[in-house]
């Protein structure tokens, strides 16, 4: 990353100081403006992409997060769901029992 900076900035500061080559008497300080620009852009390049690439890691990492919780909760919601259908269904078998009068063998998965 430091070596595409580094190339990248001085690249930059090398284009930004050609109109100091078309002029005669500032030639000379062509060279030492463009390494300056160049280093300073190199640096702060550099500094950019560890931002971009700190911030893609935090945002993998609460994406990892989010979607764990969410299955933990959907998991939970998904059990206590199967839970109150059975309860009910138990329910309205037992009224319907005690409507119709009819008594059933305790089943032994109850």
């Amino acid at each position: 990353m430091l070596v595409v900076g580094a190339s990248a900035g001085l690249g930059l500061g090398r284009a930004l100081t050609v109109p100091f080559d078309l002029v005669g008497s500032l030639r000379v300080a062509a060279l030492p403006v463009s390494l300056v620009l160049g280093v300073a852009l190199a640096l702060w390049l550099v500094r950019v992409r560890r931002r971009a690439a700190a911030r893609n890691q935090a945002r993998a990492w609460a994406i990892e997060a989010v979607t764990a919780c969410r299955q933990r909760v959907e998991h939970e919601i998904a059990a206590a769901l199967v839970a109150a259908e059975a309860a009910a269904g138990l329910a309205l078998v037992r009224e319907m029992d005690r409507r119709s009068g009819t008594v059933r063998a305790p089943d032994a998965s109850n």
